[in-house]
């Protein structure tokens, strides 16, 4: 359940016009990330497009296919989306 509901968030992600929107941000190297679109990050430090394949999400967590764990923080736009998204699912 958990999975469906950040997949409803990061698809209604690119409706905010905030920059800090969705991010990721690995416990291994305190690295940050932005959701683009897609399976699409932006690597602020770099300043490149990365791809990171979520296999999972659980709470605040996310767990890429190569196995690095990352922290998921949201602006609190997204969490009443999300929120309100939950509503319409049930």
């Amino acid at each position: 359940m958990r999975k469906w509901l950040f997949l409803v968030v990061l698809l209604i992600c690119p409706l905010f016009q905030s920059v800090d929107a969705l991010w990721l941000v690995s416990y291994q190297t305190g690295e940050r990330y932005q959701y683009v679109g897609g399976d699409r990050y932006y690597d602020e430090m770099r300043g490149q497009y990365v791809y990171i394949p979520i296999v999972q999400f659980e709470g605040n967590q996310a767990l890429a296919a190569n196995g690095v764990l990352y922290e998921v923080e949201m602006t609190p736009e997204e969490q009443i989306a999300m929120m309100k998204a939950m509503a319409g699912m049930r």
